[in-house]
């Protein structure tokens, strides 16, 4: 029986817009979704086959921290990437911002983050 597993096209689009909002750096966005640099060019011309385990996980945590900040910033939506941009003192960022946060942390940091907004959106969670 074949693998019914989704296809990644969209969900690999998806991140690119977010992190076109976000104004991610080149090194920001591969840290975010866990590849080196040669291997986020490659996927600009030949989208993978399919993602890591862990590679998903990021890209589900990336995907709901960008919904939940479109809940909080619904009226704003420009603030949402401002927000993600500004260095925050409450915990978990403790003085940095949430993408330094999530880039240094790696993917607890990214599960953090997540559930932080979910808190905050009144998200799954």
């Amino acid at each position: 029986m074949p693998d019914s597993a989704p296809p990644i096209g969209p969900g690999l689009r998806a991140y690119q817009r977010i992190a076109d909002a976000w104004l991610l750096t080149d090194g920001e966005r591969c840290a975010l979704i866990g590849v080196d640099p040669r291997t986020m060019h490659a996927w600009g011309t030949e989208p993978p086959a399919e993602l890591s385990p862990e590679q998903l996980l990021r890209l589900s945590y990336l995907l709901g921290v960008y919904e939940g900040l479109a809940r909080v910033f619904r009226r704003s939506p420009a603030l949402a990437g401002q927000w993600m941009r500004t260095p925050r003192e409450d915990a978990p960022f403790v003085c940095q911002t949430p993408v330094a946060f999530a880039v240094a942390g790696g993917l607890p940091a990214l599960a953090a983050l997540r559930a932080y907004i979910d808190r905050a959106s009144g998200g799954p969670g």
